[in-house]
């Protein structure tokens, strides 16, 4: 995340999330990383983060999603009425990071990052990984695309494993593909 654009997006695409109230982002640095964390205030009836980090990956394919989600009671707010940053608490990731953590949604998600985990052989897929850095190539994904519509029933193109190249953005992807097949004609 580079700018303050940048954050800005990232900031309206968490707040257009029904569970959300209210988001802040920052942008954490130090000497050995960077890493962007998400703040956000739930809605009273708000699920779990999962759904908050897979709607991220979709709103924003090519953005970077954030690294962190912290969810607070309240966002401090400054005299001017914008919310106070340094008075968020400060956040970073878990200390395994074997853990697929957040990374991993429930549903679709899971199916996918399991197919990923399987085909090309890696113990932990996390919301942030991308297919090829995990070493990805075009047999792997005529695999992945062969079991998603085996276990999944959706046929996917093979662009899509390309063109969006996240567990949450394929997800919206066969979401969509799906929905798009039951509707009526």
């Amino acid at each position: 995340m580079s700018d303050s654009l940048e954050r800005e997006e990232t900031e309206a695409a968490l707040a257009a999330h029904p569970g959300v109230r209210e988001a802040a982002v920052v942008l954490h640095r130090d000497e050995m990383d960077e890493q962007v964390v998400a703040y956000v205030v739930p809605e009273a009836s708000a699920g779990d983060l999962n759904r908050l980090c897979c709607h991220m990956a979709a709103a924003r394919p090519g953005g970077r999603p954030p690294d962190v989600y912290v969810t607070v009671d309240r966002m401090p707010h400054a005299a001017d009425g914008t919310v106070d940053r340094d008075a968020l608490p400060h956040a970073t990731r878990g200390e395994d990071e074997d853990s697929p953590g957040p990374a991993v949604c429930g549903g679709i998600a899971a199916t996918i990052a399991d197919i990923w985990r399987e085909v090309l052989h890696v113990d932990a897929v996390r919301l942030r990984d991308n297919l090829f850095d995990l070493g990805g190539h075009s047999l792997a994904i005529t695999r992945m695309a062969i079991r998603v519509r085996e276990e999944l029933r959706v046929e996917v193109p093979l662009s899509v494993f390309y063109d969006t190249p996240t567990v949450p953005a394929i997800t919206a992807a066969i979401e969509e593909f799906a929905h798009s097949c039951h509707e009526p004609g």
